[in-house]
């Protein structure tokens, strides 16, 4: 919440600190994907779009290739989902390296209504 009043009071470099010490925590409450999120936001808006792409691609990433306990692919996040798009607006060319999770039915494949 602090790092978020910063960046509303145009206090962008100490938000962006705050979110990086939060994003190094073990412990945070809030997930690290939300936190590097907001830091990529603000690295943008500082045109630090070299480290915005950084971490919009390392989110997109490994949400792209997460599995579940059986090593199935899971849906990616809205997080994930976000940061894919805006990576897709500021470097196109690296966004196509993510490659979207390949849902299995949990109905095996069955049309729906067979």
């Amino acid at each position: 919440a602090l790092a978020q009043a910063k960046n509303a009071d145009g206090k962008s470099d100490e938000a962006a600190a705050l979110f990086a010490e939060l994003a190094q925590a073990d412990n945070s409450v809030v997930a690290r994907d939300t936190v590097n999120f907001e830091l990529a936001k603000i690295y943008e808006k500082q045109g630090k779009t070299n480290d915005a792409a950084d971490l919009y691609f390392n989110i997109a990433k490994a949400a792209s290739e997460a599995k579940d306990s059986e090593g199935k692919s899971v849906q990616m996040s809205q997080t994930a989902r976000q940061a894919r798009q805006k990576l897709e607006a500021i470097n196109p060319e690296r966004a196509k390296e993510i490659k979207e999770p390949e849902i299995e039915s949990p109905f095996g494949g069955a049309p729906l209504g067979m």
